[in-house]
């Protein structure tokens, strides 16, 4: 992380202060030492779209040399200052404020496997393939295709292709806090002082701890009802080796999903929250 902040305080006139400054600051997105870091992209032509008949875009890829972080280096982050102070009268002060703050985009990092999904998957059971009308794999066998070892790499544009992950996006930026306040303080007399205060903050791109789901149905197929959960042929069968795209069928709705070749794609710690504050202060000192 690089940053510059400038900051100085102008005296105006005699009852006038102003407090001015302004900060600029560089989050350089996270490596990873071999280039394990991943982002979807949405737009990417898959090379099984031949095999299964279908043209299917959306794809995840994997940093390389040339291009190691999971998303963009955002150069917007300007943190304006403002301050200001008045003497109204001799014993009154009137004083407001004005500043942005950006989020740490590390918030949503961390360590581990984050933005790394094709190295940290897991195998689930399959309990029913038609919205659990009816059970299909069993407690007593519950992983008849064995368990899946994460690919890595090696299947290109075709990773994780049947199953699903945590899905970035290379636009990804971080978030930022708006705070303001204004207030009035009055000196009673014999070291008593009164002040009434607004402040307020408004939180913009704040990190969803879950995201939200890129692979959604959209709202306009819900009317089709109990047809989405009917068992139609699967054209990922043979192409996929676990999971619910490896079945004889599948549910209709799964191939009307955005991304049918995948199953769940979770934005996770999206930009996508929002948050309002607003609060009236007071305080009396002796």
């Amino acid at each position: 992380y690089l940053g510059t902040f400038v900051q100085d305080d102008w005296k105006v006139t005699r009852k006038l202060t102003l407090n001015l400054g302004v900060e600029y600051g560089l989050e350089f997105p996270i490596t990873e030492r071999y280039n394990r870091k991943m982002w979807f992209d949405p737009a990417a032509q898959l090379p099984i779209s031949e095999a299964v008949g279908m043209n299917l875009l959306g794809g995840y890829r994997v940093g390389d040399e040339n291009n190691r972080s999971p998303y963009d280096l955002y150069t917007g982050q300007i943190s304006p200052r403002f301050g200001f102070a008045y003497q109204v009268m001799q014993k009154t002060v009137v004083r407001g404020g004005y500043a942005i703050f950006w989020l740490p985009a590390a918030i949503t990092e961390v360590t581990g496997d984050v933005r790394a999904p094709a190295w940290a998957i897991s195998t689930g059971m399959l309990g029913s393939i038609d919205g659990g009308l009816t059970p299909y794999h069993t407690l007593d066998n519950p992983f008849p295709n064995g368990i899946q070892e994460p690919p890595g790499s090696s299947q290109g544009l075709n990773t994780l292709v049947g199953l699903g992950g945590a899905a970035n996006l290379r636009d990804f930026r971080t978030g930022y806090m708006q705070q303001w306040n204004f207030s009035i303080q009055r000196e009673l007399g014999r070291g008593m002082i009164v002040e009434v205060a607004y402040a307020g903050s408004k939180g913009t791109g704040l990190p969803a701890q879950y995201g939200s789901q890129l692979n959604q149905l959209p709202d306009e197929l819900l009317s089709m009802g109990t047809r989405l959960q009917e068992l139609v042929a699967n054209p990922f069968y043979g192409q996929v080796a676990t999971g619910t795209l490896a079945q004889p069928t599948v549910q209709r709705g799964q191939l009307l999903r955005p991304f049918p070749q995948f199953t769940n794609l979770t934005l996770e710690g999206y930009p996508i929250g929002h948050s309002v504050y607003h609060s009236f202060q007071s305080q009396f000192n002796n």
